[in-house]
């Protein structure tokens, strides 16, 4: 899909191709194929219209989401605010950490996600694209997939789907992550596209910490390790450059550190009796349920005199304190689903042997 609407005849043979596989009952809507366009809205849609030709069954659907470099400005306010000791200290911090864009852009983020997710589950197929095609549209297309299916939430699938979505699909994580470039922030093709995933998939477990196999900890040494290059997946731009530097035999896949450690495994997890029905899986894109990825953001924020040191250790075990009384409520809440559906097949037992007894 081109610029400001712009459809070449590579796009229209696309979308006959999706029209030509769908199944039957697909076809029996007016409206079959959702198009997801991260750019803004065209000038002159109109034009636009004409370009679909009588591809009257497609509805297109523009995010406006920000592009890659409303996002790497929006990542540099942030990391101003997390890595300055003064700015830590200041009453108007969270006023600061609002006007980053941040979370805002995050967002936005989710709920296009959730927006594609609604189409899929009402019958209609999605064609996700973007100016680029390796930035949004893998972010895009690595959400919905991960709140649509439960593999993608296992350690497994969500490394799959990293390496399907990101990886193979030609993300630039050299470019993006500015590896091997002495000033980052300064190169037009750094934007930390990556990170902003791996935070939505955060607020996702934050929201729904029974429907993940894997924890907190995990995606923050995913995100170290995409900087750090001490591994060779997230090394170079594209395939290509992955294979002419041998990554295979002169590195090691950071998934083969990750699955080797239970410290990466969510306690909470539970495939039997979810705390949240899948099929109600929507994230929550209210301000008030974002939570700040500290863990990452604020990693080196660490204090220096005696006093912030004793503060600093008292705030974690105040945090840790709270941790365990979540997971204890969240155990609690599983038992008590169980003991209901235990309650309810009694329940049912009990009916049908008195009925017996009513017959005899």
């Amino acid at each position: 899909m081109g610029n400001w609407g712009k459809i070449g005849s590579g796009d229209k043979e696309l979308i006959k191709g999706i029209d030509d596989a769908m199944n039957k009952s697909s076809k029996q809507l007016s409206v079959r194929l959702h198009v997801f366009d991260t750019q803004p809205a065209p000038h002159f849609t109109s034009d636009f219209t004409v370009e679909f030709g009588d591809y009257l069954f497609v509805s297109l659907i523009f995010a406006k989401l920000p592009n890659i470099t409303a996002i790497k400005e929006s990542y540099i306010r942030l990391l101003n605010i997390c890595c300055s000791r003064e700015l830590l200290k200041s009453p108007h911090w969270y006023a600061d950490l609002d006007k980053t864009d941040w979370q805002a852009n995050i967002s936005l983020l989710l709920r296009t996600a959730n927006d594609i997710i609604k189409s899929i589950r009402s019958g209609k197929n999605v064609l996700v694209c973007c100016s680029e095609g390796w930035d949004q549209t893998s972010q895009l297309a690595s959400l919905s997939q991960l709140m649509l299916d439960p593999y993608y939430r296992t350690m497994e699938g969500f490394e799959v789907l990293i390496e399907k979505d990101f990886v193979g699909f030609g993300h630039p994580f050299k470019s993006r992550l500015g590896h091997g470039v002495e000033d980052a922030f300064s190169s037009k093709s750094f934007s930390p596209v990556f990170i902003q995933f791996l935070d939505c998939v955060y607020q996702l477990l934050y929201q729904f910490p029974s429907l993940f196999e894997f924890n907190g900890r995990f995606l923050t040494s995913i995100a170290f390790h995409s900087y750090s290059l001490l591994y060779g997946t997230f090394i170079g731009n594209c395939e290509k450059e992955r294979r002419s530097l041998e990554l295979v035999k002169q590195t090691v896949s950071l998934w083969t550190e990750l699955n080797s450690k239970e410290q990466f495994k969510n306690p909470l997890y539970d495939t039997s009796c979810p705390l949240v029905n899948p099929k109600d899986f929507y994230c929550d894109t209210s301000a008030a349920r974002f939570k700040l990825w500290k863990e990452f953001y604020l990693r080196w924020s660490v204090p220096e005199t005696e006093y912030e040191k004793k503060e600093w250790e008292e705030l974690e075990e105040l945090s840790e304190y709270h941790s365990k009384n979540e997971m204890v409520i969240m155990e609690m809440m599983q038992m008590l689903e169980k003991y209901k559906k235990t309650l309810k097949r009694h329940k049912v037992g009990l009916c049908a042997i008195v009925c017996v007894l009513i017959l005899v």
